[in-house]
């Protein structure tokens, strides 16, 4: 991590729910800690996506990326990916780099970037843009909803950073 920047491990990152993921740790039974080999060889990635706890963004070139909470789209902005749902339960969600599945004792706060927003269900839009210092940059835009929404986000999105 550098600053308020994290590292696309192996080429993505995820963003989750501190409470959601510790949970599902608990209530599941995941060899050696991976949890990105548990995601990708059943449909129980897709679940936990559906169910708002952990969003993925892959494809993303090796490099520093900024994440922050937008309201509006930003004017050049490159790539708009909506139909993401996230349940917050701790007031708090996390992004880091998807790598970070594959051994999650190694998932740390410190390897995460935190925001911290009301406990609830959000649709969630995620944007890719190189901000006024030329960075790149994933805006979050989090619209509160009343209750669960239906998961329809694109797991095959490109962010335009190549």
């Amino acid at each position: 991590m550098e600053g308020n920047k994290i590292f696309s491990e192996l080429g993505g990152f995820v963003i989750y729910e501190p409470l959601f993921l510790e949970k599902y740790i608990a209530d599941n039974k995941v060899a050696n800690n991976d949890l990105l080999s548990h995601f990708t060889s059943s449909n129980e990635g897709d679940v936990v996506t559906g169910n708002g706890g952990i969003i993925p963004i892959t494809g993303v070139p090796p490099d520093y990326y900024s994440f922050k909470i937008i309201e509006d789209l930003p004017p050049a902005y490159l790539v708009e990916s909506q139909g993401w749902v996230l349940q917050v339960l701790s007031g708090e969600f996390r992004v880091t780099g998807i790598g970070y599945l594959t051994n999650v004792a190694k998932m740390t706060e410190d390897k995460s970037l935190s925001f911290f927003v009301p406990n609830g269900w959000y649709k969630l839009s995620i944007t890719s843009y190189l901000d006024e210092t030329g960075d790149y940059t994933f805006g979050l835009k989090l619209t509160p909803a009343t209750g669960k929404l239906v998961f329809s986000g694109n797991m095959e999105t490109n962010y335009g950073f190549e």
